[in-house]
């Protein structure tokens, strides 16, 4: 399960562009479902998840393979190759919906996975329509 976990963390990195100015700071939630607690969706926020301050953007991973779903929630000290929105990313059989936000503990979002199929349905969408 460590190696599933892994696999997802590095499409968190490689999936993951946009702008690469810096914002203010904001204060995110970091956790692993790996680890237990209320990390999973749905979000649990309690005195078991911790939070950091000074983060430049914060993270959603919410990824899956062979079966074992994983979210991670992370604080990026530096925004450099990211920006606030939602991406699908896969490599090696794993699958991951990578979520960036810049608010105050923003990253306690359940619709990551709905935000990233609307940015997929609306040039689908515009196709159609364009083609009528």
């Amino acid at each position: 399960m460590r190696s599933d976990y892994a696999r997802i963390s590095v499409l968190t990195k490689f999936g993951a562009s946009g702008s690469t100015g810096q914002s203010e700071a904001v204060k995110c939630y970091v956790c692993t479902s790996l680890t237990g607690g209320g990390c999973a969706d749905p979000f649990k926020a309690d005195s078991t998840i911790t939070t950091k301050d000074s983060c430049a953007i914060c993270g959603k991973t919410k990824g899956a393979q062979s079966g074992v779903q994983v979210v991670a929630r992370t604080c990026e000290t530096s925004s450099t190759g990211m920006s606030a929105g939602c991406q699908s990313a896969s490599q090696g059989g794993a699958s991951a919906d990578l979520c960036y936000c810049t608010s105050d503990l923003c990253n306690a979002s359940t619709r990551a996975s709905i935000t990233t199929a609307l940015l997929f349905l609306m040039p689908a969408l515009l196709l159609c329509f364009k083609k009528l």
